[in-house]
């Protein structure tokens, strides 16, 4: 860019080249850093891309999505939320990277997908348990109370 310069008290008082008085030598002044003015190269800034995630943490996260979505929210909330095989790599590339930048050190090994593996295979068994006692304890429940009362001066069996 063109270089501003402080100017005398003598050139202020002569009329500019390219009109009369202070307005001419602003303009004149003005069209000289312009003539100057080279802009720089644009570079073409593309968006930086997402780094690859290891293969190891992108299958890790897709595995915890997996489980969480099609073995703990489905069944809870309904069918629409199971997420496809395409959809759990999906977020699971993205997650993986995100683990990848900000815990770099973080290595899973065999004892990790252990975990996520018994947790995929036994943990729907677990709810289906827990879900069938919560139903049968509901259906005790309902039945004592649909049961008739004893009379007022019926005492109930067994005591006398």
């Amino acid at each position: 860019m063109g270089v501003v310069r402080l100017m005398a008290d003598d050139e202020l008082e002569r009329p500019a080249a390219t009109g009369d008085g202070i307005d001419g030598l602003l303009r004149s002044e003005a069209d000289a850093a312009l003539a100057d003015f080279s802009p720089a190269p644009t570079e073409t800034a593309s968006a930086p891309s997402a780094p690859e995630p290891s293969k190891e943490t992108a299958e890790m996260c897709a595995a915890l999505f997996a489980i969480t979505f099609n073995e703990v929210v489905a069944p809870r909330q309904g069918e629409h939320w199971k997420l496809t095989e395409g959809e759990c790599k999906s977020l699971g590339t993205a997650y993986g990277a995100l683990l990848d930048k900000y815990f770099p050190d973080l290595r899973t090994g065999p004892e990790f997908a252990a975990i996520i593996v018994t947790l995929a295979v036994f943990g729907p068994r677990v709810m289906t348990t827990a879900k069938k006692a919560a139903d049968e304890q509901k259906q005790r429940a309902a039945s004592a109370a649909a049961a008739p009362a004893p009379a007022g001066d019926e005492l109930p069996a067994g005591v006398h």
